[in-house]
């Protein structure tokens, strides 16, 4: 089993009153963008599979581009994470966040390149390692949790509701996995599931797009 460090995004000013848990879920949902949950909605451009293995990542904040942050945490400077060091795994990490006019945007990406060790390829460690953090996640949140269709080899979407809401994107490609949280707050009152989830998805998009580009 791989060693794969806790990522814990704390809201500063949000506590438990940031939203009740009152979406329902789907059982699976595919990539794009709900322009009656966000008003600048993102382009959805083709992401081509990718058929070879990844050999390096880059740091995390190169992973979001400009026109992705302005939406979801416009104003926002990335700031690089230091790695946690673990045997056969490259970790990049990187965080935003910003408070302004009684709204608050969060968003981090950890990317992990996964090489092989005596017993598995790289691609299957990483599958392995995934479906364990499926498993994980879907035992936190049962009725959150759902497949998304088109988006990497595997991706699984699930969210939590306390202390506050935020939505939690895992993304496998390859032999890498993109994990990332995001939650939003406007007046104390964290944004709708359903808004939350289409950032999310928008901003592990724009990260599989910058991978595919090494």
């Amino acid at each position: 089993m791989l060693r794969w460090s806790a990522v814990v995004v704390v809201i500063l000013g949000c506590a438990a009153a940031c939203g009740s848990p009152t979406d329902r879920a789907a059982p699976a949902i595919t990539t794009g963008t709900d322009a009656r949950s966000s008003p600048q909605p993102l382009p959805t451009p083709r992401i081509p599979r990718r058929t070879r293995l990844y050999t390096s990542v880059p740091k995390a904040c190169s992973l979001i581009n400009a026109q992705t942050l302005r939406v979801l945490a416009p104003g926002a400077r990335g700031i690089e994470l230091d790695p946690t060091p673990a045997e056969n795994i490259t970790t990049r990490t990187c965080n935003w966040h910003v408070e302004k006019n009684e709204q608050i945007r969060s968003l981090l990406i950890t990317a992990n390149l996964i090489s092989s060790d005596e017993f598995s390829g790289p691609a299957k460690r990483a599958e392995d390692e995934f479906q364990r953090l499926v498993r994980e996640q879907s035992d936190i949140d049962k009725r959150n949790a759902r497949p998304i269709i088109g988006l990497g080899d595997e991706a699984q979407l699930s969210a939590t509701e306390k202390p506050f809401r935020q939505t939690h994107l895992r993304i496998r490609s390859q032999n890498v996995l993109l994990t990332i949280v995001f939650n939003a707050t406007d007046n104390g009152r964290s944004l709708a599931l359903a808004a939350l989830n289409d950032r999310a998805i928008a901003a592990g998009r724009a990260a599989l797009l910058a991978l595919a580009a090494r």
